[in-house]
């Protein structure tokens, strides 16, 4: 695919624990722009918050899990396997 390096991890470990990842473009103030736009490849990724900066913002605990497995498959990349 076209994608960066950094969007091809993302995909492979969103895969890995069984999640279709919906892969698109966000703009706005976000911490991730302020990278890419100094030459540092990132990428968001959703946490499954809801109602997001609102005084009734949460996360179910459940989601909080599909995060820790994400970021577990993010660290076990190897990009041979891609």
């Amino acid at each position: 695919s076209h994608y960066s390096i950094t969007v091809k991890i993302a995909e492979y470990a969103f895969n890995k624990i069984s999640i279709n990842p919906k892969i698109k473009s966000s703009g706005g103030g976000s911490d991730t722009n302020n990278f890419n736009s100094k030459g540092r490849q990132a990428v968001n990724l959703s946490s499954g918050i809801e109602n997001c900066h609102s005084a009734e913002e949460f996360i179910k605990v459940e989601e909080l899990g599909k995060l820790v497995k994400l970021i577990i498959e993010i660290c076990r990349f190897n990009k041979e396997e891609i």
